[in-house]
C-alpha cells in the first residue's frame, strides 16, 4: 500500500493523530531544554529527531490529502 491508496478521511485522520504527537514532542523538547540539557545531549538530539521526523509525516499527509480534495465545482457565471 502506499499513501495514493488512503482515503482523504484516512489522510486527515492520521494528520490529527501526528498533529498531536507532534505537540508532546514540542512539548518535550521544551521541558528539556529548560531543564538545560545542552543541544549536543544524545537524549535532545533523538527528541528533535523524532520531531522532526513527524513533522515531515505531517507534511507528507496534508498534501496526500490536498491531492485527494475534489476538485470545486464551478460557480455559476463563471468561465461564461
Amino acid at each position: 500500500m502506499d499513501e495514493r491508496e488512503l482515503t482523504l478521511d484516512e489522510c486527515r485522520q492520521f494528520e490529527k493523530e501526528v498533529r498531536g504527537q507532534l505537540d508532546f514532542l514540542h512539548r518535550l523538547r521544551g521541558r528539556l531544554q529548560h531543564r538545560g540539557l545542552p543541544p549536543d545531549n544524545p537524549l535532545l538530539r533523538d527528541v528533535e529527531a523524532a520531531w522532526q521526523a513527524m513533522y515531515d509525516l505531517e507534511l507528507q499527509l496534508y498534501y496526500t490529502a490536498a491531492d485527494l480534495q475534489p476538485e470545486p465545482e464551478p460557480s455559476a457565471g463563471e468561465g461564461a
